[in-house]
C-alpha cells in the first residue's frame, strides 16, 4: 500500500519506512560496505515500478541535469488521479 499511496499523493516517508524495514533489515552490516546509489535506485524501482500506469526511466535528462528515477504517468492514464514523480 506503501507504492500505491506515493502515486496519488507523492509522500515518500511511508514508501521508505516499508524499504527500510522489509529489505534494509535483511542486509548484514558487511553489506553496507557496497552500498551505493545503484542500490537505493533499485530498491525503489522494486517497490514501484507499475509498467500499467507509468513509463519509468533511470537517470533522465532534465534541463541541465539528470532525475535518478522517474515515473511519468502514460498518456492514456492520466484520467487517473497518479502523480508524475522525479527522484533524485
Amino acid at each position: 500500500h506503501a507504492a500505491e499511496h506515493f502515486y496519488t499523493s507523492g509522500d515518500l516517508e511511508p514508501l521508505c519506512d516499508f524499504i527500510e524495514t522489509r529489505y534494509f533489515q535483511v542486509f548484514d552490516n558487511r553489506d553496507y560496505r557496497w552500498n551505493n546509489e545503484l542500490v537505493i535506485k533499485t530498491a525503489f524501482l522494486v517497490v514501484l515500478f507499475s509498467d500499467t500506469f507509468y513509463i519509468m526511466d533511470s537517470e533522465t535528462a532534465i534541463d541541465k541535469g539528470y532525475a535518478d528515477l522517474s515515473l511519468i504517468i502514460r498518456p492514456d492514464m492520466r484520467k487517473y488521479r497518479l502523480l508524475d514523480h522525479l527522484l533524485e
